[in-house]
């Protein structure tokens, strides 16, 4: 599991600027609706869509940051404790995986509650 997230990463690594301009502009918008125009609700209705970019883009940018590292599977002519640790390390990669996919779940959820919610609030 770990080895093919890991193939698919390096392979669409040339969206990791993408990913960081797209969250930075959406953490801007985020920072002017609230801080800027505090008492005014003309922007608001870009609030939700602007969150959720956010968090999309933070999840892909850390799968994109986080599964390059992921090492090799050891061979047998690897010696005793190279191999001991490289299974820590694919392990400690196994439970990120998990908590990557978790994240993707909860974030899937709140971005179809979140634009229904704004679907019925602003069309």
């Amino acid at each position: 599991m770990i080895d093919k997230l890991r193939l698919l990463v390096l392979k669409v690594q040339w969206l990791k600027p993408i990913t960081l301009v797209t969250g930075l502009l959406s953490l801007a918008l985020i920072a002017y609706i609230l801080i800027i125009q505090a008492g005014s609700t003309a922007n608001d209705y870009l609030l939700l869509p602007a969150v959720i970019t956010l968090l999309w883009s933070a999840m892909t940018f850390w799968l994109l940051y986080t599964f390059p590292g992921v090492p090799e599977k050891a061979t047998k002519a690897t010696g005793f404790f190279k191999r001991i640790g490289i299974h820590f390390q694919r392990f400690f990669y196994c439970v990120l995986a998990v908590i990557a996919l978790l994240a993707t779940v909860a974030i899937v959820i709140f971005t179809f509650r979140g634009l229904s919610v704004w679907l019925q609030s602003y069309s």
